[in-house]
């Protein structure tokens, strides 16, 4: 029904369950000393999600400072051989 477009009392419930489970597991994660995003991916940039490339289909503005610590990085491993 999701999929069709179409809005039913199953997607609606379906939804619910969804986020009991992602309150049951929030709970779980915490009672045994976890953040409740302990397995949320986290990423650098929120403009991109560490794509590079934003909603509009731009060059973050992040990819700059990524190829920087790449070069730095680079050097590094150059200098060691």
């Amino acid at each position: 029904a999701l999929l069709k477009g179409k809005d039913s009392s199953g997607t609606l419930k379906a939804k619910q369950y969804m986020d009991t489970l992602a309150d049951e597991r929030s709970a779980l994660l915490e009672e045994n000393g976890y953040e409740a995003d302990y397995t949320d991916i986290k990423y650098l940039c929120d403009k991109c999600g560490d794509t590079g490339i934003t909603d509009m289909g731009e060059r973050c503005s992040c990819v700059a400072k990524r190829m920087e610590e790449a070069s730095v990085w680079e050097k590094g491993a150059d200098n060691e051989h």
